[in-house]
């Protein structure tokens, strides 16, 4: 992602706090979009996982408390969406399954066994955009998110990094 990159024209804080607006924006981009909810899902959970890395890496320099926030959003969030995450990723590997171990499923075992998955996708879907807001509601989350990170993201000056 392109986002995710330090730059030498700026300091360390400005780049930091560029990144982390790029990887919210980007996640908000996605959400926005007219992709597939399986693929956005995946972009959002990945870009969450960079997220917590990065402040993982100034977690001393920020606060504790910050981080520990910070960190729990997006680890909350992006668990709100493993659910479907996982069914759907249950439902591909099964459809492949078949075509690479030949004869260890019968057709009418691999049938009942796609319908069986299927209708839990579905019913992890539903739970997710109705129960737990989908992806509208992270919407709301990230914006508050992106105008939490002047609060945190100021590094001293014999910031170094490991």
């Amino acid at each position: 992602m392109k986002g995710f990159q330090i730059h030498t024209e700026l300091t360390l804080e400005e780049s930091l706090n560029q990144v982390l607006r790029n990887c919210i924006g980007f996640i908000r981009s996605r959400i926005e979009g007219e992709e597939e909810i399986h693929l956005t899902i995946h972009e959002l959970r990945r870009t969450s996982k960079r997220i917590r890395a990065l402040l993982r890496l100034i977690r001393d320099e920020i606060g504790y408390s910050h981080y520990y926030r910070e960190n729990s959003f997006f680890r909350d969030m992006a668990g709100r969406a493993a659910d479907v995450r996982d069914s759907y990723v249950m439902l591909q590997m099964m459809e492949h399954f078949r075509e690479d171990f030949p004869g260890t499923v019968t057709e009418a075992e691999e049938k009942k066994l796609h319908e069986m998955l299927a209708v839990k996708v579905e019913q992890d879907l539903v739970l997710f955009t109705g129960e737990r807001g989908g992806l509208e509601s992270m919407l709301d989350d990230l914006e508050q998110a992106e105008g939490r990170i002047d609060l945190y993201c100021r590094l001293s000056g014999d910031f170094a990094p490991l």
